[in-house]
């Protein structure tokens, strides 16, 4: 399993209401979720501080991000999708999910320390 973790710098146009609203189960476009499935994603969870959105993607090990966001882009109402949370993000709306989400780097990880010290 792989876990990646990306960051979302909002600024001040950002509507954080509309954006949770957009992302509760009853409104989520469901051609985003088919697509997110099609590419091979487990699980995503998002989550909100101050100015920054946090994103968790749970993948297999042989999820290949750059390959699965390229074809992420091309699939049904993405481009829309992206364009209609932009609005809330405060983003460009020409922007893909790539461009706007920027990886983060991990710099901990409890159980190797663990299995280090045992």
């Amino acid at each position: 399993m792989k876990i990646f973790t990306k960051v979302l710098k909002i600024n001040e146009h950002f509507n954080a209401s509309e954006y949770i609203k957009a992302h509760q189960p009853e409104n989520m476009w469901p051609e985003t979720v088919t697509a997110l499935a099609e590419i091979e994603v487990l699980d995503m969870e998002l989550y909100l501080h101050d100015d920054t959105i946090i994103m968790t993607m749970i993948t297999n090990d042989d999820f290949n991000h750059d390959i699965a966001m390229a074809k992420l882009a091309t699939l049904p109402r993405q481009a829309e999708w992206e364009a209609y949370v932009a609005q809330f993000q405060g983003a460009d709306k020409n922007q893909s999910a790539k461009d706007k989400w920027q990886p983060l780097d991990k710099i901990y990880h409890f159980k190797t320390c663990q299995e280090f010290l045992n």
